[in-house]
């Protein structure tokens, strides 16, 4: 796996609601075009999960076959579409899990499960997310 210590990671704010991207206090932003800001894999839009998952690779922070399963996730023309409307990624991937589980395939479900608590420690590290489209 290539998710970073959470240790090389700035932290981000406690009182911010997880339920959104947060974005820092204005003193923490930088003059570049990006700011940081956490992302939440339960709320999340096509685009930002996009810029996340570039970020990412670039970076060389997450595992080619996370990066490829967390963009097939999205569904048939859910970019095109709506590339700014948020989705559930979590109940996207729980749906997956129980698909394979339903289909026979635990070691694939297994995996997905697996994804799923990557999801949280990915969380937990700030990424750059770009504020214009």
């Amino acid at each position: 796996m290539f998710i970073t210590s959470l240790s090389t990671v700035p932290p981000f704010s406690a009182g911010s609601h997880a339920n959104t991207l947060q974005e820092p206090a204005p003193s923490a932003r930088s003059s570049e075009s990006s700011v940081t800001r956490r992302i939440d894999f339960s709320h999340v839009s096509p685009r930002q999960l996009l810029t996340y998952v570039d970020e990412m690779i670039k970076a060389d922070r997450i595992d080619p076959m996370d990066a490829t399963s967390l963009m097939c996730s999205l569904g048939a023309g859910q970019f095109e579409e709506a590339p700014d409307a948020p989705f559930d990624l979590r109940s996207s991937l729980k749906g997956t899990v129980a698909f394979h589980r339903e289909k026979g395939d635990v070691d694939l479900a297994q995996w997905y499960v697996g994804l799923l608590g990557r999801l949280d420690i990915m969380e937990g590290q700030s990424v750059r997310i770009s504020t214009t489209a």
